[in-house]
């Protein structure tokens, strides 16, 4: 852009200004009509623009999934249904990785004893 004459830069900002009215409201609706959240928006950049980033990661951040002890409890008693040893990483494979992953494996290992 720097290359660009007087003229053509005006004409530029003539042209994306419309684009930027009701920023970045208007983006974040676009967005979410399109079921376009954060990890499809900024997955292939590793540094994307702040002003992007900011307002992507606020409005469009489904948030991380965290199992309930529930869920957690059912878990195990599916592995142990199925049979052979029950591990941590059996049980994280099936419902992901969280604290609370740790804190029952303990109680049942110290049940098991």
């Amino acid at each position: 852009m720097e290359h660009f004459s007087v003229h053509d830069r005006y004409r530029l900002v003539d042209l994306v200004a419309p684009l930027l009215k009701e920023w970045p409201t208007r983006l974040v609706e676009a967005c979410r009509e399109a079921r376009m959240w954060r990890s499809w928006i900024i997955h292939d950049d590793p540094c994307p623009p702040y002003a992007l980033a900011s307002i992507v990661n606020e409005h469009l951040s489904l948030g991380s999934y965290k199992p309930s002890e529930v869920e957690i409890r059912a878990a195990l008693a599916y592995l142990d249904r199925i049979g052979g040893p029950i591990s941590k990483a059996k049980l994280v494979r099936l419902i992901g990785d969280c604290e609370a992953v740790d804190a029952i494996m303990q109680v049942e290992a110290n049940n098991r004893l």
